[in-house]
């Protein structure tokens, strides 16, 4: 999930300019996201956002009194080894400290502008993934613990993972740019939203399982299943597309904003100019890079 992972980071960059307390406001952030995974685990047993919000908060959280000299290289480091250590235990969970830190560095180091519309950065970034993704591949097919959590599977998904990101970023870099804005924006603005809103819709199709031959194991129920699963990603989009005709957020992102930035004026809203405790600490000072919609 990239708004906990590096959205922490640019949220991290620019919250000193906005709040007085800026670890408040990140609390109160993944406070909501805790809230509301505790929730969602009764509807989807496994769901991410739970442990999301315990990562972030146990993690990401102290290690912004890190001195920020050492911030980002502690970070990287650190979420090196133990993204390592975590693939060589199978993955799964334990792989989330070490990502987020990672990303968290990213965000500090400034990577996602950097690479921003450098074609050919992101060209060799997929080069590089596809080629990762394709020994991965090898090894999981030989290996005979595939089937379930491995280290093979673990690295394989990863490695997959990064290629995928690494092609978005690509073609974000050419004149595709505009297409690939149009099919997943809708869906990335409103992801939390979206995410949510899937496990109602899944909750609600599941009395048509039988008439629809969604049961089972057999290669026609996964079928039916994948219709159903495309016919709610489309509903999504469409909804998602509609509702930011008109709206700026999706409706879980409105609220999670208001509470992340309770009592201060969240970057992007000009409908004030934030706490005066917050003007004075940050007068003089060059602007940060805002976080991604929806943050």
């Amino acid at each position: 999930s990239r708004p906990a992972r590096i959205g922490f980071g640019l949220m991290w960059r620019v919250a000193p300019q906005r709040a007085a307390h800026p670890r408040t406001v990140l609390l109160r952030r993944f406070a909501f996201l805790l809230l509301l995974g505790i929730g969602h685990q009764f509807l989807q047993p496994g769901e991410a956002l739970l442990p999301y919000a315990i990562v972030a908060l146990v993690v990401l959280l102290p290690a912004t009194f890190i001195p920020e000299r050492w911030l980002a290289p502690v970070a990287a480091v650190s979420g090196v080894a133990l993204t390592a250590v975590a693939l060589a235990l199978d993955g799964g969970l334990l792989t989330i400290p070490g990502l987020f830190l990672l990303g968290f560095a990213l965000a500090l180091y400034d990577v996602p502008r950097r690479l921003d519309r450098n074609a050919g950065a992101n060209g060799v970034i997929l080069i590089a993934a596809a080629i990762a993704s394709a020994g991965a591949l090898y090894w999981q097919n030989i290996d005979p613990m595939a089937p379930g959590f491995s280290p093979s599977s673990a690295v394989a998904g990863l490695a997959m993972a990064l290629m995928y990101v690494a092609l978005l970023n690509f073609l974000m870099s050419t004149p595709l740019r505009a297409g690939v804005l149009a099919v997943f924006a809708p869906l990335g603005r409103m992801s939390l939203t979206n995410y949510i809103g899937a496990t109602l819709l899944f909750i609600a199709a599941i009395p048509l399982r039988p008439a629809i031959g969604a049961e089972g194991d057999s290669p026609s129920a996964w079928a039916a299943a994948m219709g159903v699963v495309s016919v709610i990603l489309v509903a999504q989009w469409s909804f998602s597309a509609l509702w930011l005709r008109y709206f700026r957020q999706g409706p879980l992102e409105w609220v999670w904003r208001r509470a992340t930035w309770a009592g201060v004026t969240p970057p992007g809203d000009r409908s004030g100019r934030g706490t005066a405790s917050a003007r004075r600490r940050t007068r003089g000072r060059r602007p940060a890079a805002c976080p991604t919609p929806g943050a």
